[in-house]
């Protein structure tokens, strides 16, 4: 990542954590008008700090004003910001190399940051301006072949309400699960590394049944990361499992030039709500057994006649319990 991290960003090294901490309440108090409960933040930031004040200001700059420019002025323009991660996964633990995908981390005015694939979030975007442009759907499926695939899954963080939305496409269904968002619970290690140019320090913890080593920056004082990894004092920058199954890392963040509606693939659609453990059991059917997918969620029985899928391996990011 180079210095800078992009086009337009705000936040280059030395320039951030000048700002002092009393100015940020000042600000964050004026801001507070019309912005709902006081309050209320304040207890969330609380609850998401362990009462350490200096966390609750930045906790609160993150509620109330996620997206304003730290570079320039706390009380400045307010923008959306982008962090674009390669995410390498396997699905089999005997494979020697990954598979990739580019997902975004998308944080929001609103209090949430979205995580999603770029490729598959192109691909819907495209085939739906078609659609809307009066296309068939067959048209429109052969025009998007050539695109790139991506993951179909997709993460809602919703900071103010403490709830996080997971969506996934497994066949021709929407599945979400909604479930109370809690912050990892890190430990703080001594280790620095500079990553792409960031100065970052390490923390481990155990999210979604896995061990995971991160790797954050408090020159980015936005309290997030990919996935479920969020809550350190500064943007997660790298992160990795214990076994090496699955890595993320940041290549660059920055100031979106023109704020982004974001319109996910399941928005306007029907989606099939469950509880987390439910659809990951239902995503482990899905990449090992197509076959009893289909049976037990589809309704589908395949005829005798077709010869039966061989078993897929598969390695999942979140561990069912």
């Amino acid at each position: 990542m180079p210095d800078g991290a992009g086009v337009n960003s705000p936040f280059r090294r030395g320039e951030v954590t000048s700002v002092p901490f009393e100015f940020l309440f000042k600000k964050i108090t004026k801001l507070s008008k019309g912005c709902g409960d006081l309050a209320n933040k304040l207890k969330m930031a609380e609850f998401l700090t362990g009462g350490d004040m200096k966390r609750i200001y930045i906790a609160l700059v993150l509620m109330i004003v996620p997206l304003c420019s730290f570079a320039q002025d706390i009380l400045g323009n307010v923008a959306h910001y982008r962090a674009e991660y390669s995410y390498l996964y396997k699905k089999d633990s005997a494979r020697t190399g990954y598979y990739k995908d580019i997902y975004f981390l998308d944080v929001c005015k609103s209090g949430h940051s979205y995580f999603y694939s770029r490729a598959n979030q192109y691909r819907d975007s495209v085939s739906k301006a078609l659609l809307a442009e009066g296309e068939h759907w067959a048209e429109v499926a052969e025009k998007i072949r050539p695109l790139p695939r991506g993951l179909k899954w997709n993460l809602d963080k919703r900071f103010v309400e403490g709830k996080y939305h997971y969506t996934n496409r497994l066949s021709i269904h929407f599945y979400r699960a909604i479930e109370n968002l809690r912050m990892p619970q890190w430990e703080l290690k001594q280790d620095t590394l500079t990553i792409g140019g960031w100065l970052c320090h390490k923390a481990v913890a155990t999210v979604g049944g896995r061990v995971w080593e991160a790797w954050y920056t408090p020159q980015i004082p936005i309290s997030d990361g990919p996935w479920l990894l969020w809550g350190l004092p500064g943007l997660i920058i790298h992160a990795k499992d214990s076994n090496g199954y699955f890595k993320f890392r940041c290549e660059n963040v920055g100031q979106l030039a023109v704020p982004y509606k974001i319109v996910l693939p399941a928005d306007g659609k029907e989606v099939i709500e469950m509880k987390m453990q439910a659809l990951l059991e239902a995503e482990q059917m899905y990449e090992k057994d197509f076959l009893k997918f289909e049976t037990t969620y589809l309704g589908v029985i395949s005829g005798s006649s077709s010869a039966p899928l061989p078993k897929r391996k598969y390695i999942p990011l979140y561990v069912v319990k």
